[in-house]
């Protein structure tokens, strides 16, 4: 994967697009997975239920889903490998990050 694509002049349009926005980008280009327009959040194990499915990882590999949880938010992001993932900020665009050690890590599969 050459994750370079992803980044337009450091920020993959800075004002149009969210976190969860750039990883469908991302699993609909580099796996051929459509991720739903609004993220499931019923509970951790069903984020991304509505139309994939989803095994939690206990560590990351290349192409897991990151999700990272915050005191105001939610966080996603696509492992690059087992320690960092590349995620979209609101105020710095895409970036290559370490994985939080709090993140749970998903493998996400067709629901064919």
């Amino acid at each position: 994967m050459n994750y370079l694509k992803y980044f337009k002049n450091d920020k993959y349009d800075f004002d149009k697009n969210n976190c969860w926005h750039f990883v469908q980008k991302v699993y609909r280009e580099e796996h051929n997975i459509i991720l739903p327009d609004v993220p499931i959040c019923e509970d951790s194990e069903s984020y991304v239920r509505a139309n994939v499915k989803a095994r939690r990882l206990e560590k990351a590999k290349t192409g897991s889903f990151v999700f990272v949880a915050t005191l105001h938010d939610n966080h996603v992001g696509y492992a690059l490998n087992d320690k960092e993932y590349m995620h979209k900020t609101a105020n710095q665009g895409v970036r290559v990050s370490l994985i939080p050690k709090n993140a749970e890590i998903y493998e996400i599969f067709k629901n064919d």
